[in-house]
């Protein structure tokens, strides 16, 4: 055996000769380092944790942990190190990366937690070798002695501990209530995964396409991403599962009038204004979604229309005001943009307002 110092952080442990240190990569606000070899391997991941879980909400919290990420083989246990107890957990890993046995140390002091797993990929292996990692999990000593009697009793310290108890619970209700990969992403959504959240929505919906609070939590999600059309498909079937949301109903004509289709807005405006005059979130809305005159994208496509159609005439008649080619051809791009622009607006969409546009616009240059 060698021994391992660390004086940043203050423990040193003992390890077997051979294991090597491995190079992995950090985790925001914690320390990461691994140790092992050909056939085993232990992770260090150093945090501070203060004040200290009991440790029944710790072993709750991990069987949570553990069942979401769909470990199996689950044993909880408890071990002995630096004079105190700490909860202990072997389980199986199965997934994308191969079939894993781990065991995992929580290993609490002074306000850091020291989480140690020890890791092989074979399970006669891991039968050979659990009692040699627990023996080498009790070498772990703190640098400097470490006394957590202090907060024990303390009253902010058990506060602390009755707010993360109610976490737990309400976790495990809202798992309950919703279903595992649900809780999942809105716990994502919470911490800002959002790539995360998305893909556990996805598998949410795929299992259960007519999940309402999943497809709410979706659109959420992929407007933080920055795909709002997809975003407005998840509106549209919120509409679709509760009708009388109003609050989805508000997000959608926001997200239709984005994307042009002002008509549809407005009249989701108008249908809630009906069942609630006085809503001041209403009001608001149809005041968005009805703009000032030289705003009004209408004027501009019909403006648009009645500029290149006039320069057609007169070519016809050969009644110009613009007579020099090339000005007349940058001229006729300003209506042309602003046709192209405003046409969404008309409930019409980009390419066939393009196409509209850009066939007058070709049409115009031919007769040049």
């Amino acid at each position: 055996m060698k021994t391992l110092r660390n004086e940043q952080r203050g423990f040193e442990i003992d390890l077997p000769k051979d294991w090597q240190p491995a190079r992995i990569p950090s985790a925001l606000g914690k320390d990461l380092l691994q140790y092992g070899c050909r056939d085993e391997a232990l992770n260090f991941e150093i945090g501070p944790l203060f004040p200290e879980p009991a440790l029944d909400d710790t072993e709750i919290e991990f069987k949570l942990f553990a069942r979401d990420r769909a470990f199996s083989n689950l044993q909880i246990g408890r071990i002995r190190v630096a004079g105190k107890d700490h909860v202990c957990a072997s389980y199986l890993i199965d997934d994308n990366m191969g079939r894993r046995w781990n065991k995992k140390y929580m290993i609490v002091c002074g306000g850091t937690e020291y989480a140690l797993t020890a890791t092989c990929n074979d399970p006669r292996w891991f039968a050979i070798r659990e009692k040699e990692w627990d023996a080498i999990i009790r070498s772990f000593r703190p640098l400097v002695p470490v006394d957590d009697s202090t907060h024990a009793a303390d009253r902010t310290s058990e506060r602390y501990r009755e707010q993360r108890r109610e976490i737990i619970e309400q976790r495990l209700e809202m798992r309950e209530i919703t279903g595992t990969d649900y809780a999942r992403a809105y716990e994502a959504v919470a911490l800002g995964h959002y790539p995360e959240a998305r893909d556990l929505l996805e598998k949410c919906l795929a299992a259960n396409p007519d999940h309402l609070l999943a497809h709410k939590e979706l659109a959420v999600v992929l407007e933080k991403l920055g795909k709002k059309r997809q975003a407005l498909s998840q509106r549209q079937e919120v509409k679709r599962l509760a009708p009388t949301d109003g609050i989805n109903r508000v997000k959608l004509a926001d997200l239709l009038a984005q994307f042009g289709s002002r008509g549809a807005a407005l009249r989701e405006a108008q249908e809630l204004l009906a069942q609630q005059p006085a809503n001041p979130q209403y009001q608001a809305l149809k005041a968005r979604l009805m703009p000032a005159l030289f705003s009004d994208y209408r004027l501009m496509f019909l403006g648009g229309l009645i500029a290149l159609l006039s320069m057609d005439i007169g070519l016809a008649t050969g009644d110009l005001w613009i007579t020099d080619i090339w000005g007349m051809r940058l001229f006729m791009l300003m209506p042309v943009a602003c046709m192209v622009f405003a046409g969404p607006w008309l409930d019409l969409s980009r390419t066939i307002s393009a196409v509209i546009a850009g066939a007058l616009y070709l049409f115009f240059l031919t007769h040049a």
